[in-house]
C-alpha cells in the first residue's frame, strides 16, 4: 500500500530528474503521449491483508484520501477499485470482516451505503443555510455552509424553516423571527431528506412557478408531507403576468404530480396545459420583493 509521503516522495525524485520541465518546454511528437497525468502504480492489498490488518489499512486509505485532489483541490487523484466493485466487495467484506467492523444497520449502496456500512470515510455532501433571525446566529455566523451530516446534527431551534431554490431569494429573504432559510438549488433538493428535523418543524418551499418548480415541491412532500407551498400560487403568478418567461419546451414536466393540494394541483394543470399561455413560466427572483416581505410577515400571524 502507498501512503501520501511516499507519493510526496516520488514526486520529489522525478521533479529532480528535470524530465516534467522538459516535457513543458520541449516540442512532443503527434503520436507521444503526454507526461501528466503520470500514474504511479502500487501494490494493492491482498484479500488476507485486507482481513488481517482491516483497521490499519482502512487509515491509510482514509489518509490518502484526504490529501488527494477531490478533498484538496490539487495534488493525485487516486485507483478507481473500489468504486467499480462495491457489489462484490460487499460480498466479500460481509464474511470475511468481524461483526464489530460492520455497522449492519446500513442497507445498500445509495448515499455512500458501502462506506458508512464499513467505516470508510467519503466526500459529505454541503448545504447552506442562514438564519433570518440573527439573534439565533451562533457565534454571529448567521450564514454557512457546512457537510449535510453537521446540520443533520445542529438541529436547530427554530419556529419555522423556508428552502428556496434560487440563491438571490435565499440571500435578500428579510429578516423573521426564529426562522431559517436553507438553499435548495433546484432538484438538490434530495439532500434536505437527511435531516430528520425538519419533519418536527413548519416547513415551506419557495420554487418558480413553473412545472419544474412544482415537480420539486411535491417531491419535498415525498419526505416531509407536512411541506407548504410558499408564494407558489395563482394570484402570485397572475399580479406578475409582467415578469412571465417561457419553459423551454423540450425539458418540461408534463406528469401527474401526487402530493400536490387542490389548488396548487389546479394551478399546474393551466401551466402543463397551456392554459394561461404557452409554456408560461414565473422564476422566484422576479417576484416583487414587498410581496415578499407580506408573505414572510404573514406566516407570523
Amino acid at each position: 500500500m502507498i501512503s501520501p509521503q511516499d507519493i510526496r516522495n516520488r514526486a520529489r525524485k522525478l521533479w529532480a530528474t528535470g524530465q516534467p520541465l522538459r516535457a513543458a518546454v520541449v516540442d512532443i511528437e503527434p503520436q507521444s503521449q503526454p507526461f501528466f497525468p503520470l500514474p504511479i502504480p502500487f501494490r494493492k492489498p491482498t484479500a488476507q491483508e485486507w482481513l488481517d490488518h482491516f483497521a490499519e489499512l482502512r487509515a491509510v486509505v482514509a489518509s490518502l484520501d484526504a490529501e488527494s485532489k477531490a478533498s484538496l483541490g490539487s495534488g493525485y487523484t487516486v485507483s478507481k477499485f473500489i468504486e467499480d466493485n462495491r457489489t462484490v466487495l460487499t460480498e466479500w467484506l460481509d464474511r470475511l470482516l468481524p461483526a464489530e467492523a460492520i455497522d449492519t444497520t446500513v442497507r445498500g449502496l445509495a448515499d455512500h451505503g458501502f462506506e458508512r456500512r464499513y467505516g470508510l470515510r467519503f466526500e459529505d455532501p454541503q448545504i447552506r443555510f442562514r438564519w433570518l433571525d440573527p439573534s439565533r446566529a451562533p457565534a454571529g455566523i448567521s450564514d454557512a455552509t457546512i457537510p449535510l451530516s453537521q446540520l443533520a446534527a445542529y438541529a436547530p431551534s427554530c419556529d419555522r424553516v423556508i428552502i428556496t431554490e434560487n440563491k438571490i431569494n435565499f440571500l435578500t429573504l428579510p429578516q423573521s423571527p426564529k426562522m431559517l432559510a436553507i438553499f435548495g438549488g433546484g432538484y438538490a433538493i434530495d439532500l434536505v431528506r437527511a435531516l430528520p428535523w425538519l419533519a418536527k418543524q413548519p416547513l415551506h418551499y419557495w420554487g418558480d412557478l413553473d412545472t419544474h418548480g412544482f415537480a420539486i415541491l411535491s417531491r419535498l412532500r415525498q419526505y416531509f408531507p407536512h411541506t407548504r407551498s410558499f408564494l407558489m400560487d395563482r394570484d402570485t403568478l397572475v399580479n406578475h403576468r409582467d415578469f412571465w418567461t417561457e419553459e423551454l419546451s423540450g425539458t418540461r414536466v408534463l406528469r401527474d404530480l401526487p402530493t400536490l393540494d387542490p389548488f396548487e394541483q389546479s394551478l399546474y394543470d393551466d401551466l402543463r396545459n397551456d392554459r394561461l399561455g404557452d409554456r408560461v413560466r414565473l422564476e422566484q427572483e422576479r417576484v416583487q420583493y414587498q410581496r415578499v416581505e407580506q408573505a414572510v410577515l404573514a406566516l407570523h400571524c
